[in-house]
């Protein structure tokens, strides 16, 4: 997690809530059916600037997707696939991961 003041929620004891792993492993966790027992130092109730800013740009993100979809292509725009005989099942887990994250981010209209 990234640094807080507050010595109750340091780095190993919490994460910051806002940045875009936060809202990958939120979802992942609630669409497995998990338990979070994950301490968030964000609180949806009172959202700095920042934040607001964080989750309006994976609602950006994710509107395109649902433009547009996602490619075998822009998988491989941030770098080469060591298996490309795997490209379907990487291709596959990205959407999965995208669909995840927009029923997170619906949570925090």
């Amino acid at each position: 997690g990234r640094y807080s003041k507050d010595k109750n929620l340091r780095i190993g004891q919490s994460q910051c809530g806002s940045c875009l792993p936060c809202f990958v492993r939120r979802a992942a966790i609630s669409n497995s059916g998990l338990e979070d027992k994950t301490i968030y130092r964000m609180n949806i109730k009172s959202l700095t600037q920042k934040e607001i800013i964080n989750i309006n740009s994976y609602k950006n993100f994710l509107y395109k997707f649902e433009k547009k979809g996602i490619s075998k292509l822009d998988l491989l725009k941030s770098g080469p696939i060591p298996d490309n005989e795997n490209l379907e099942k990487y291709n596959k887990m990205y959407i999965l991961g995208c669909e995840e994250l927009k029923e997170e981010i619906l949570k925090w209209k």
